[in-house]
């Protein structure tokens, strides 16, 4: 059996997680259910300390967090004007962002002081940025270029079962 290159175990990686979250996004018929059924694969995917997933509110253009893995009791309710910190940034540029060392970066907005590493993807609907899936991690440079990569995908297929949840509701 020859080894298998980086590339190839990357897009294995990617195929299978992306697989599990559309029959998650297919299969599950309550929409918070199925956003949190992601981020159980997110914190695994990519063995991170904490995930959320935030949502822009139209009337105040905050965010807010929707579901969440590994965050501080204090991160309840918690709010966030869009354009703060990494999570604030990507919904608003509707770009993804990487931040491999939390304390060289200005944007970085703290709610868990031992958080090092960070990456977050838009959540796209209807062509419009609606919110940002987010990922951390307590240790620096834990997530690389090709890490983001896949998290903008799965932030692409949440963004198709946030779609579903509004139709339904």
């Amino acid at each position: 059996m020859k080894n298998e290159s980086h590339n190839e175990k990357s897009d294995r990686r990617a195929v299978d997680v992306l697989y599990r979250i559309s029959s998650l996004a297919g299969t599950e018929p309550d929409p918070k259910l199925a956003l949190e059924g992601i981020l159980d694969e997110v914190m695994g995917t990519f063995e991170a300390s904490s995930a959320s997933i935030s949502l822009l509110d139209a009337e105040s253009d905050n965010l807010s967090i929707e579901v969440e893995r590994g965050l501080s009791k204090e991160s309840k309710g918690f709010q966030l004007p869009k354009g703060v910190g990494i999570t604030g940034w990507v919904a608003l540029h509707g770009e993804p962002f990487l931040c491999q060392n939390i304390e060289e970066e200005e944007r970085y907005f703290e709610l868990d002081d031992r958080v090092r590493c960070e990456m977050a993807a838009p959540l796209t609907e209807g062509g419009r940025t609606v919110g940002a899936l987010n990922v951390d991690s307590l240790e620096t440079g834990a997530f690389e270029e090709e890490d983001l990569r896949l998290l903008v995908l799965i932030a692409n297929e949440a963004g198709r079962v946030l779609e579903n949840m509004w139709v339904i509701q």
